[in-house]
């Protein structure tokens, strides 16, 4: 798997996009693979890496 070039852009992104499931499904009700889903294809290696 290819290095993450701009580590803190992929950051921004996760942090984006959770807050904002967070707000509109809740805490509880939001997955990881919700967050994936929203993050326009990064996969869940690339994010847990």
């Amino acid at each position: 798997m290819a290095r993450n070039k701009y580590p803190e852009e992929t950051y921004e992104l996760i942090l984006d996009v959770s807050t904002r499931l967070f707000f509109e499904k809740g805490y509880e009700k939001t997955s990881l693979q919700d967050i994936i889903n929203e993050l326009g294809g990064l996969t869940k290696g690339e994010i847990l890496s």
